[in-house]
C-alpha cells in the first residue's frame, strides 16, 4: 500500500503485508499516523467498489494532489494501481495499471497521455469524465474484466475499527470474526487494544497464529 500528500501523511508511504504473514501489527504512540493507514486502505477499497471518493489533501502543505498505490495478487496474478486525485478539482489526474511490468493502461491528464493494452479501450479513454476512475466508467469488455478484478478483490478486506466497543463485547466480536473468517480474506482491525484487556489481545494473536488463513490485523497501541 503506498500513500502520499494524503490525510494526515505528507511524505511518500509504503507499508508491505506478505501473505506469508498471517499478523501484521502496526503500533505506536498518538498522531503518529496508524489511523491515517487504515483510513488510506479505506479509501483504496471505496474507489475500487465505486462508493463516494472520500480523499483529503495533506492538512499540512498546499498541495491539492493526494497519491495512492496497491499491489495485490489476484489469482496468482499480480497486479499494480496506483492513482492521483486533485481535491480541488474532484478529479482522477492520474491511473495506472501494470501486471508483470505490462501497463494495462494508463490515464495521464497532466502529459496527456492515453494507453492500454487493448485498442478498442484505447480510443476511447480521452473522451472519459475524470471525476471517477475509468473502469468504472467505460463499458469496453477489456474494462469490465479489470473491473472484475478489481471488485473482487475489494470484496476480500473486511475493515473494523473497536472505538465503539466496550472490552467485554468487542473481545467477542473479535474473536467470533476470527473464528468464521473466510480463507483468503483481509480482516483489518484499527485500536484493537482500545478497552481490551491485554491477555485478550494476547488470545486474538495467538488464536490468528495458529490459524490456516490469511488475514491482517492491525493493533494499534495508544
Amino acid at each position: 500500500m503506498k500513500s502520499k500528500e494524503l490525510f494526515c501523511i505528507s511524505k511518500s508511504n509504503c507499508v508491505f503485508f506478505g501473505s506469508f504473514n498471517k499478523t501484521t501489527a502496526i503500533y505506536g504512540p498518538n498522531n503518529v499516523g496508524k489511523s491515517c493507514l487504515i483510513k488510506c486502505i479505506q479509501a483504496m477499497k471505496d474507489i475500487l467498489l465505486n462508493k463516494k471518493v472520500k480523499l483529503t489533501s495533506n492538512l499540512f502543505s498546499n498541495n491539492s494532489i493526494c497519491e495512492l498505490g496497491i499491489t495485490f495478487l489476484y489469482r496468482d496474478m499480480k497486479y499494480s494501481y496506483d492513482i492521483k486525485y486533485d481535491t480541488k478539482l474532484n478529479q482522477f489526474i492520474y491511473e495506472s495499471l501494470t501486471s508483470k511490468d505490462i501497463i494495462l493502461y494508463k490515464r495521464d491528464l497532466l502529459n496527456q497521455i492515453f494507453d492500454c493494452k487493448d485498442e478498442e479501450t484505447k480510443k476511447f479513454m480521452f473522451y472519459m469524465v475524470s471525476d471517477n476512475v475509468l473502469f468504472h466508467v467505460m463499458n469496453t469488455e477489456y474494462m469490465k474484466n479489470i473491473k472484475d478484478v478489481f471488485v473482487s478483490f475489494a470484496h476480500t478486506m473486511d475493515i473494523i475499527s473497536t472505538t465503539q466497543w466496550n472490552g467485554s463485547s468487542g473481545a467477542e466480536k473479535l474473536i467470533f470474526l476470527l473464528k468464521h473468517i473466510e480463507p483468503q480474506r483481509i480482516l483489518i482491525v484499527d485500536n484493537l487494544d482500545d478497552g481490551l484487556d491485554f491477555r485478550v489481545v494476547n488470545l486474538i494473536l495467538e488464536m490468528s497464529t495458529s490459524s490456516q488463513l490469511i488475514f491482517v490485523v492491525m493493533l494499534v497501541y495508544l
